[in-house]
C-alpha cells in the first residue's frame, strides 16, 4: 500500500514538473517574440505615456507627454528627438511618419495639425480651434490615402466630432461624422486607418464605423464588452493585410478582424510582463507585418510579430 501512494506521489511530481517546464518554455518563447522598448522616463528611448506611434521605412516615431517626438531604429535603438511642445499646457496624440523621414502631427490640445520636413523643422500648419471646417477642437489621429489625402479625426462639441479630409496640399476636400451613437455618428473619433477604398474608424463607444472614403456610412461592428468580437475603448487602429488591429485601451489588449468585422480573437492581458498591456493606446505596422503598440500605462513600446504569439479566441 505505501509503495502505491508513494508511485503514485512519484508520478504526481512528474507531471507537475512537466507542466511547470512547459509554462516556462511558453514564457520564454514569449520573451523572444514580444519586444519592449523603453520604459518610464524623459531621457532619450525613454517615454511618459506614449499615446501616437508609426512606421515609415527603417524608423519608428513615438510622441508622448513629455512634447516630445523620438525616433527610433525598428530594434529599439534611439536616434533622434524634438521637443514639439514646450511648458505643461498640450499633449500630442497622434503622429504619422512619412517615408521621407518628416512627419505629421496632430497637436491635440492645441487645435491644430502640424507638418515637419526630413530635418524636422517644422513646414506647415493646418487649423486653429473652431468648430467650421478646416477648424479643429481637440484633433486626435491621423491616416493618408493612397492618393495622399490626409484624413484626421477629432472630438469636440457637436460638430467637432468627425473626420475631415485635406488633399496633399492640405485643402479641406469634406467632412462626415458628428456627435451621437447612431450609424455614422461617433462620441469621441480615435485611431483610423484607410483599407483599400474604405476608412475604419474607431469610437469610444466600442464600435468600429467604417466609410467610404467620400464619407459615405457603409457599417459598423462591435458592441461592449470583454469577449470575442467585443470591445472596450477601443483606441488606436493598423491593417496587415486584410487584418485589423484594434488596440483596446480599456481591456488591456489587441484584437483583430477581418474587414467585415469578424473577430479572430485577441492577444495580451493586464500586467506589465511579455504579453501585457496597461491601456495601450495606438498601434502601427512595418512592411513585414511587425506590430508595434504604445502600451501607455507601463510607459513603453512594445514589439511583436503576430504570427508567433498566441492569440485567445474566447467565446464569440
Amino acid at each position: 500500500m505505501h509503495l502505491m501512494v508513494r508511485r503514485s506521489e512519484i508520478f504526481g511530481s512528474l507531471l507537475l514538473l512537466a507542466a511547470l517546464a512547459c509554462h516556462r518554455a511558453t514564457e520564454r518563447e514569449l520573451k523572444v517574440a514580444v519586444r519592449i522598448f523603453g520604459g518610464p522616463g524623459k531621457s532619450d528611448g525613454r517615454f511618459v505615456t506614449p499615446r501616437g506611434v508609426s512606421v515609415a521605412g527603417d524608423h519608428l516615431l513615438v510622441v508622448d507627454r513629455s512634447g516630445r517626438v523620438q525616433e527610433l531604429s525598428l530594434e529599439g535603438t534611439f536616434r533622434r528627438s524634438i521637443e514639439v511642445v514646450s511648458g505643461k499646457v498640450g499633449f500630442p496624440i497622434g503622429v504619422v511618419a512619412d517615408p521621407s523621414g518628416g512627419f505629421v502631427l496632430c497637436d491635440t490640445h492645441n487645435s491644430r495639425v502640424r507638418f515637419f520636413g526630413p530635418d524636422w523643422h517644422e513646414t506647415a500648419v493646418l487649423g486653429h480651434y473652431g468648430p467650421a471646417p478646416g477648424e479643429f477642437t481637440y484633433p486626435q489621429h491621423a491616416a493618408r490615402d493612397d492618393q495622399g489625402n490626409l484624413y484626421v479625426t477629432e472630438y469636440g462639441d457637436g460638430p467637432a466630432n468627425r473626420v475631415q479630409v485635406f488633399d496633399p496640399k492640405n485643402r479641406l476636400l469634406r467632412t462626415f461624422g458628428s456627435y451621437g451613437t447612431g450609424p455614422g455618428h461617433f462620441t469621441r473619433a480615435m485611431g483610423i486607418a484607410i483599407y483599400r477604398d474604405e476608412a475604419f474608424v474607431a469610437d469610444v463607444s466600442d464600435r468600429i464605423l467604417v466609410f467610404g472614403l467620400d464619407g459615405t456610412f457603409h457599417r459598423q461592428f462591435g458592441t461592449s464588452g470583454s469577449g470575442r468580437g467585443e470591445l472596450r475603448y477601443p483606441y488606436g487602429l493598423c491593417f496587415v493585410g486584410d487584418t485589423l488591429y484594434v488596440c483596446e485601451h480599456a481591456n488591456h489588449r489587441i484584437q483583430r478582424f477581418d474587414a467585415h468585422g469578424v473577430s479572430g480573437g485577441w492577444f495580451g492581458e493586464a500586467g506589465s510582463g511579455p504579453g501585457q498591456f496597461s491601456g495601450p493606446w495606438d498601434i502601427c505596422a512595418d512592411r513585414k507585418g511587425n506590430l508595434y503598440v504604445c502600451d501607455t500605462g507601463n510607459h513603453r513600446v512594445v514589439a511583436f510579430d503576430p504570427d508567433h504569439v498566441a492569440w485567445m479566441s474566447g467565446s464569440p
